[in-house]
């Protein structure tokens, strides 16, 4: 899947109902059938999922009767669950399809018209999306030169006048840094300021907000399941305090969650422990990866506290992107050539089998494109 830059970063005279009908012509995402080879660049989880859970799945969805709409008995119970995973209360939760839905929700029920949703970049560019959808005006801010969300970048952030949000990814996607100590609680203490943090990446990092967001009136943070196993089942949750859980809910459409979706995510919050052992396994096979990387001629790989790693590469990024897909069937992520990250590549972390192939191909590419001396 690959991402297409939104490039409407403000208002325009159209009519907002115009402007939302021709937003959609482009998807933010190109919608394209799954290929095959080795899939390293939608950072979705490459490690097997535990037998022990797929069989729960396989035995437990039987009987969920398709003709009845999503019980709401279940939905509590989810939020119950994952209540005390997280180590909040269930009123602290809001659960949606992905953490997607529930970001385009958090600009749709905060700010009027000229409310602004400023954001570090490079990063998700569905916020961008979410701001031209709901008339709210989109403004970037670029990340420090080592990609960071400085000191520097959050005082800039700061300035930003009027009423607004803060959409901020952590770690972001796709330079893998998290978000400071410091940094958050600068962002968080402008009262007039919704900060919105995306965590969809929290648990590769070992840092995460949950429990400040559940106390504090202009905090949500936003969560997902899709990154530790189950991008194919769209489970999101949002945490914030109570307060703001119940005007994000005035805005949530009836019904978000489908039965299956609810019956497998309730095993997979039961089954925490055996998800987060394979997580561990994806953060040893992250430094391997990126200890292998750097060895390589012209490539250096940054440092992530996510799945993936933005890797500077040697000559053109973008094409050698394309080789290894022709001649190899594997995908890695390039930028645009207007990119400031058009030298990069961001690379999941596969399983070991697939990191060796990709390692391979890379060497074999260094060997076959380096400069010749004269």
């Amino acid at each position: 899947m690959t991402a297409i830059p939104c490039e409407t970063n403000g208002l325009t005279s159209e009519p907002i109902a115009m402007r939302a009908k021709s937003s959609l012509a482009v998807p933010i995402f190109a919608v394209a059938p799954r290929p095959d080879g080795i899939l390293l660049d939608s950072n979705e989880f490459r490690f097997p999922l535990p037998k022990r859970f797929l069989k729960r799945v396989a035995d437990e969805l039987w009987p969920v009767d398709l003709r009845c709409y999503p019980d709401f008995a279940e939905v509590e119970k989810i939020k119950v669950a994952l209540a005390r995973d997280l180590g909040v209360e269930p009123d602290n939760l809001l659960l949606g399809v992905g953490s997607t839905e529930l970001l385009d929700l958090i600009s749709r029920a905060f700010g009027e018209r000229d409310h602004r949703i400023v954001t570090p970049i490079p990063s998700f560019p569905m916020y961008a999306h979410y701001a031209n959808l709901n008339d709210r005006k989109f403004v970037p801010v670029p990340l420090d030169d080592d990609l960071s969300l400085s000191s520097k970048v959050a005082e800039a952030l700061l300035r930003e006048p009027g009423s607004k949000s803060f959409y901020v990814c952590s770690p972001n996607n796709p330079t893998g840094l998290s978000i400071e100590r410091e940094t958050f609680d600068a962002l968080a203490s402008d009262p007039r300021a919704i900060l919105c943090l995306d965590e969809a990446y929290a648990e590769y990092s070992g840092r995460s907000f949950v429990t400040e967001a559940a106390t504090r009136d202009n905090v949500v943070v936003t969560r997902s399941f899709s990154k530790i196993g189950l991008a194919g089942c769209r489970f999101g949750y949002a945490v914030a305090s109570k307060n703001l859980i119940r005007e994000l809910a005035k805005a949530a459409l009836p019904y978000a969650l489908n039965s299956l979706t609810l019956r497998i995510a309730q095993i997979f919050i039961e089954e925490m422990p055996l998800i987060r052992a394979v997580v561990e396994d994806v953060k040893r096979e992250r430094a391997r990866l990126s200890t292998a990387l750097a060895n390589l001629p012209g490539f250096h790989p940054y440092r992530s506290d996510a799945n993936f790693l933005l890797c500077a590469a040697p000559g053109d990024a973008a094409a050698l992107a394309r080789r290894l897909i022709e001649l190899r069937k594997i995908w890695v992520r390039p930028f645009s050539p207007q990119s400031r990250l058009r030298d990069c590549l961001r690379i999941a972390v596969g399983s070991p089998e697939d990191n060796d192939i990709l390692l391979d191909a890379l060497r074999q590419e260094s060997t076959i494109h380096a400069p010749r001396s004269e």
